[in-house]
């Protein structure tokens, strides 16, 4: 059984969230499933590029329970590249831009 990480699982039972992650799933899964299985990809294998070769603000999102080796990685990388604008703790795939998307916007537009 899948299970959402709990910070998802909370961000998602606001009807209206659930709804735009639904629809944008549909979107993707419509458009064709090889665009869908190359996104996975891309989450599993090095991104070929270093974060400190980032030039543009972004936002972290770690749940503390995904541990200490995530966490320390967090911290190291944010350290190592100096447009890391935020850390976001206790959020995941689908609750950092539910939560966070007014911040994340803004931090990209002031840029």
């Amino acid at each position: 059984m899948l299970m959402l990480r709990p910070c998802d699982a909370e961000s998602l039972r606001d009807a209206a969230a659930f709804e735009a992650i639904f629809e944008s799933q549909r979107r993707a899964w419509r458009g064709s499933a090889e665009g869908v299985m190359a996104d996975a990809q891309i989450y599993a294998q090095p991104w070929g590029f270093c974060l400190e070769d980032v030039h543009v603000p972004f936002a972290f999102g770690m749940e503390p329970r995904t541990g200490l080796s995530q966490f320390a990685w967090r911290k190291k990388s944010q350290s190592d590249c100096p447009t890391a604008k935020r850390v976001h703790d206790n959020a995941g795939h689908y609750s950092l831009p539910i939560r966070y998307m007014r911040d994340i916007l803004k931090d990209l537009i002031s840029s």
